[in-house]
């Protein structure tokens, strides 16, 4: 049951799902319960084990498990998403700074007390495995360019929304698209969603009257990012003098201007606590005594990078745009982006 949990926990993920997420409000995890419930191929395999399989599945992904000790496997601080993905990612993006040791881990696991803790002597390979995700954090998921990326994505669905409820006239759609935009995805459809189907509609849409939606398309399809600037936290007054200013200017803010500070729970590193109650529980160690502890108490590593939010804010803008319509903008806003 657990390694059907791990393997199909993620079966819920659309395309581009983080970004798809955000802007329609749709949640994987129920849509890898629905999967797993309802009457699709995954269901009748997992019925073969059992007729309660399914559910009994479906409960570990949904953390309403009775036993706690196999919903941490699937879903905790240190649980084989988070290691899984961590390696692969590091893997395919071609860094080092990702890579832990996965063997070392394996062995110091220990079930104690309905939990998985770690005995002690492991504790320097947590500490290597945590550094791997604060490294690949900053480095790779936090990087401006990928975050440029995800704005404009982010961008694209939403000018969509805003289109599709306006009743423009799109020159091409697919059904399981309008049904997401439409907000009556059916799981027939949620199948066929996928990156393919979504490129091949931006393809399109990037010949588009509406001149925003073209421009995002383009920018994403052949990496026209958005470039940035570094700012200290914004001032409200002067952020909203700078998109008047923009909008003044023939620029779209609400497209055309992001202010970003990246940071995210669902990246956190790591997040000590008591566990009760908790969605992810700490991690624990465990002495020759039989005394459990909490990892950052115990290991000044941990202890340093522990709800250490040092992202800075950056505001994100089309530079070549903004270039276009310099002269009618005021000196103050010219220097900002540093355009001349």
């Amino acid at each position: 049951m657990s390694l059907c949990a791990a393997l199909l926990h993620d079966l819920g993920h659309g395309p581009f799902s983080h970004s798809i997420e955000q802007v329609f409000d749709t949640d994987h995890e129920a849509w890898t319960c629905r999967f797993l419930l309802e009457d699709t191929e995954v269901n009748r395999v997992l019925r073969t084990i059992s007729d309660d399989f399914p559910e009994q599945v479906a409960s570990v992904i949904c953390k309403t498990y009775a036993k706690p000790i196999v919903v941490s496997l699937v879903s905790s601080q240190m649980d084989a998403d988070r290691m899984d993905y961590l390696l692969r990612d590091a893997y395919f993006t071609g860094v080092n700074y990702g890579t832990f040791d996965l063997d070392r881990i394996l062995r110091v696991l220990r079930p104690y007390r309905g939990r998985i803790v770690i005995k002690e002597s492991g504790m320097h390979a947590v500490e290597d495995y945590l550094m791997s995700r604060y490294q690949m954090y900053w480095q790779v998921y936090f990087h401006p360019v990928t975050r440029s990326s995800e704005i404009i994505l982010r961008q694209i669905f939403r000018r969509a929304k805003e289109l599709y409820v306006g009743r423009y006239p799109f020159r091409m759609m697919m059904r399981p698209f309008e049904s997401l935009l439409r907000g009556t995805l059916d799981i027939d459809d949620y199948f066929r969603l996928d990156e393919a189907m979504v490129q091949t509609i931006f393809m399109e849409w990037a010949s588009e009257e509406d001149e925003i939606l073209s421009d995002l398309c383009h920018r994403f399809l052949h990496r026209r990012l958005y470039k940035y600037i570094t700012v200290t936290q914004p001032d409200e007054a002067r952020w909203a003098a700078i998109r008047d200013e923009l909008r003044l200017a023939g620029l779209h803010p609400d497209y055309h201007l992001e202010i970003d500070f990246p940071y995210d729970l669902s990246y956190d590193v790591y997040r000590p606590g008591t566990g009760e109650g908790e969605e992810k529980p700490p991690i624990l160690m465990l002495d020759p005594h039989d005394q459990l502890a909490e990892i950052s108490g115990k290991s000044d590593i941990v202890t340093s990078i522990t709800g250490l939010h040092k992202g800075k804010y950056h505001l994100y803008f089309p530079e070549e745009l903004l270039r276009e319509k310099a002269r009618m903008l005021s000196n103050e806003t010219k220097a900002l982006f540093g355009i001349h």
